[in-house]
């Protein structure tokens, strides 16, 4: 699950009683996909696959979202318009995606 838990103040947070996994730690949104930073440092994409952006490999759209291949540590995630960047806990920057001037 992707998503956390609406509070009573309309903000994402965690039932300590319920089995529920938190949610994101991050949010990302690029054109027509988003990816989301799991509190278990992997990424998971969805959306418009067409240049690589979901980062699983292929150029297909996905309508759930799928893990990023080969990716994990993360601490903090962006998008751009067709790529998305990831930054590790050793300092380290990745990215998939178009790759234009």
């Amino acid at each position: 699950m992707l998503v956390g838990l609406i509070t009573g103040c309309g903000r994402l947070g965690f039932d300590p009683i319920s089995d529920e996994p938190p949610g994101p730690l991050g949010i990302a949104a690029g054109d027509r996909f988003s990816c989301a930073l799991r509190p278990d440092g992997t990424v998971w994409c969805w959306g418009d696959g067409g240049s690589g952006q979901l980062g699983d490999g292929s150029l297909l759209p996905r309508s759930a979202a799928g893990q990023v291949s080969d990716l994990a540590r993360v601490v903090q995630i962006d998008a751009g318009l067709e790529h998305a960047c990831a930054r590790r806990d050793d300092g380290s920057v990745l990215c998939w995606g178009r790759n234009d001037d």
